[in-house]
């Protein structure tokens, strides 16, 4: 997973691709701060990040009905946050 600001800052990129290519078990995905509102967000990750990148993805636009995401962490850190 990659995140970065735009395709035109994307760090080796090409290379990824290709080695997500060339085996089955790579799968490469990439994330834009600057990325089309329109699209589609899915997240899973601990609460830093969650709310580092939801609220990223409100900021730039995205729309709250496009975005999805699923807290893994410590079992205690969820029990607290209720």
């Amino acid at each position: 997973m990659h995140g970065t600001l735009n395709g035109s800052t994307h760090a080796m990129k090409d290379r990824v691709r290709s080695l997500a290519g060339a085996h089955s078990n790579i799968r490469a995905t990439t994330f834009h701060v600057e990325s089309r509102p329109e699209a589609g967000y899915y997240l899973c990750g601990p609460r830093p990040f969650l709310r580092a990148f939801v609220g990223g993805l409100a900021v730039a636009g995205a729309r709250s009905t496009r975005t999805h995401y699923e807290f893994f962490g410590p079992a205690d850190e969820i029990l607290t946050a209720a």
